[in-house]
């Protein structure tokens, strides 16, 4: 760390800082030496989120709301059967979907395994939404790689920081050089 205007230089470290859970990741406190670093990612991450894009038209152009939301725990999506209704004589439609989002893809649904016409029933469930009420808005930048897509979520609310902290009694002093007060 160097303060221009000053002769004031720390050595060099170098340290790389591994995340061991979701909540380092999220936010956090690292100390070596003499310094100790805090950093948040302004989202609160969990295990799976769904990606929510609603789209809006603003003076001609399109434009996206996004939002992230929790997976709705698999227990609960269990509880409602589908609704099933007869449209002829025999004829029956039932609404569904999958249990988790992409259990199966309609691009390869008909070839899909030895048996493409055999599907897993139990991974049904009737129409409901699949994730929590927990909105937190997210922009979105969408990288497109060779597979899979990348996308690139920042809290549209709480910006994501790092702050630096040099703890001791120099610290009004270099603050005070830095500063120029």
């Amino acid at each position: 760390m160097q303060i221009p205007g000053t002769s004031f230089m720390t050595p060099k470290v170098h340290r790389t800082v591994y995340a061991n859970d979701l909540v380092f990741q999220s936010e956090g406190e690292y100390t070596t030496d003499y310094l100790t670093i805090q950093h948040s990612s302004g989202l609160q991450l969990q295990d799976e989120f769904i990606l929510i894009g609603e789209d809006h038209v603003i003076n001609d152009s399109p434009y996206y709301n996004y939002s992230v939301h929790s997976l709705r725990e698999e227990e609960e999506t269990k509880r409602r059967r589908a609704t099933v209704h007869e449209i002829d004589h025999n004829v029956f439609v039932a609404s569904t979907q999958f249990q988790r989002p992409f259990d199966y893809s309609t691009s390869n649904w008909v070839t899909d395994g030895d048996n493409p016409c055999e599907k897993d029933t139990s991974r049904f469930r009737s129409l409901q939404r699949m994730y929590e009420e927990d909105p937190q808005p997210v922009s979105v930048t969408t990288h497109y790689t060779d597979d899979p897509k990348r996308y690139f979520l920042k809290s549209s609310v709480n910006g994501p920081f790092i702050k630096l902290n040099i703890p001791g009694i120099c610290t009004q002093r270099l603050v005070q050089a830095f500063f120029y007060w």
